[in-house]
């Protein structure tokens, strides 16, 4: 059986099951992997493939990461003070979560602003019922603000930078999950700046007078993308 990613197009894109299979009036079972497509004879070579799945998920469930993952992410986790239970009201009513993904080439989330912005607020009197929870240009730039020192004091915590691990990621020693914890952990890295290069980008907009509040800001293509 071969293995393929799906980003590999060329390779046939079959789709596996598995089951483990168990006799109740015995002590044996097996674990069986079965083809959901069908093939027209016997002995060719059965494919399946991954998914389009993040790095973190690919370690974890296949010991392997992949540099330049296109579908790679992360997580940015925020929480409210217990003692504030009419902002996570607001939150809940409004299906706004307390962390958000972050995901290589897509734009931040509009939802991760207005968690921020109910964070920040310092009554939920201004903050109105429905989303977005735009207060005002000035608040709007404290939520960028907030944003920015978070995200850079994440990247502060990581022991290497992005231009170490790609160095050390060349070495012929770092291997297997090894190689694969190191391409997960440049990853985050690499999504974590992405975010801030967006954010920095909004504050400039603000600035420039281009925009009054977040919604209004359209990002730039990226890389590619022209």
């Amino acid at each position: 059986m071969g293995w393929r990613l799906e980003t590999e197009s060329e390779s046939p894109l079959s789709q596996l099951d598995w089951s483990l299979v168990s006799d109740s009036l015995s002590d044996d079972a097996y674990f069986q992997i079965y083809s959901l497509t069908e093939y027209e004879m016997a002995g060719v070579e059965v494919f399946n493939h991954y998914d389009d799945l993040p790095n973190y998920r690919l370690m974890i469930n296949f010991g392997f990461a992949i540099e330049g993952n296109k579908k790679d992410s992360t997580v940015l986790r925020f929480q409210l003070p217990p003692n504030e239970p009419q902002k996570k009201q607001i939150l809940v009513q409004n299906g706004v979560a307390e962390e958000h993904r972050l995901t290589s080439g897509v734009k931040l989330p509009l939802e991760l602003f207005d968690l921020i912005r109910v964070i920040l607020s310092p009554t939920v009197r201004e903050l109105g019922t429905k989303r977005p929870f735009f207060v005002d240009t000035k608040t709007d730039q404290r939520v960028l603000a907030q944003l920015s020192n978070t995200i850079v004091g994440l990247l502060r915590k990581f022991q290497s930078t992005v231009e170490e691990d790609e160095l050390n990621l060349k070495k012929p020693q770092v291997k297997g999950m090894l190689r694969a914890i190191l391409i997960v952990r440049m990853g985050e890295k690499l999504l974590l700046i992405q975010a801030l290069q967006e954010l920095d980008a909004m504050q400039k907009a603000f600035e420039s007078g281009e925009i009054k509040q977040i919604e209004g800001f359209t990002a730039p293509p990226r890389a590619g993308e022209l």
